[in-house]
């Protein structure tokens, strides 16, 4: 089943710079950025999750100007300038969303279209996060959340649910497996024939696959260990999908791999 899919990306509007965070009263910077936030509020309004859609969040990854997330439905991702946040600043005006049809589209576009206005940020007294339009004004309430999926948390044993768009067939006897060992950032991928091995790095969603050696063994059908070795090395980033799993992205945020815990 080829169900390849990528991130569209959509313009959202350049946002103007201006020169003060808010009217935040101390420094803002990327430290203050970093990590999940759920999105709490959208022009001042509290928002409402309807049946059917999960909390929309925020994640920054200032270590690699990437942002990511989901809007309720869809999937989102991006990337800023971080010598821009070390001065308050931040331009959220281009972001890739996944093009699901969902329960709450108009949630989802609200956001979406908050996101463009974005240009300054400042750490509310309560310690939640503002975002704030050229104007000064807070589009977006966010408060910091739990981490949902990071590098450190792929360590152990997954299920290969699907190679650049084509679903695995999985059986009890011959499953398709993926395992991550921390203690050397090493990687083995078991298909139902061949070993590939290999090492990795990566901190929160960025991620990079450096395949070793490959078990050469003839078999009746090497697909899934020849999608892995075109896919593994264009990776650059993962995240958790709405069904719970890990997806993998390549630099044109294609989704590339599915691994199942």
């Amino acid at each position: 089943m080829n169900m390849k899919r990528n991130l569209s990306y959509t313009l959202l509007g350049v946002a103007g710079i201006i020169m003060t965070a808010c009217g935040t009263s101390r420094q803002t910077t990327e430290a203050d950025l970093s990590g999940e936030w759920n999105v709490i509020a959208v022009d001042g309004s509290k928002i409402n999750i309807g049946e059917g859609s999960e909390q929309p969040y925020i994640a920054f990854d200032t270590a690699n100007g990437r942002i990511s997330g989901s809007a309720g439905c869809n999937r989102m991702t991006g990337v800023f300038d971080t010598t821009a946040t070390a001065n308050g600043h931040l331009d959220m005006s281009k972001i890739a969303t996944t093009r699901m049809m969902c329960p709450d589209m108009q949630l989802e576009q609200s956001i979406l279209q908050a996101c463009g206005a974005v240009s300054t940020f400042k750490v509310e007294k309560n310690g939640d996060l503002a975002l704030c339009n050229a104007d000064g004004k807070t589009v977006l309430t966010l408060a910091k959340r739990e981490a949902e999926v990071s590098v450190k948390a792929l360590a152990g044993k997954w299920t290969i649910v699907e190679v650049n768009g084509t679903e695995v067939t999985n059986t009890a006897e011959e499953p398709n497996t993926m395992t991550f060992d921390m203690t050397d950032n090493s990687f083995s991928c078991q298909t139902n024939c061949n070993t590939i091995n290999g090492s990795f790095s990566g901190k929160y969603i960025d991620i990079r696959f450096n395949p070793g050696m490959m078990t050469r063994m003839a078999c009746p059908d090497t697909s899934v260990e020849d999608g892995l070795t075109k896919v593994l090395p264009e990776i650059t980033f993962m995240g958790q999908l709405a069904s719970g799993n890990i997806g993998f992205y390549n630099a044109a945020n294609d989704l590339v791999l599915i691994l199942a815990r």
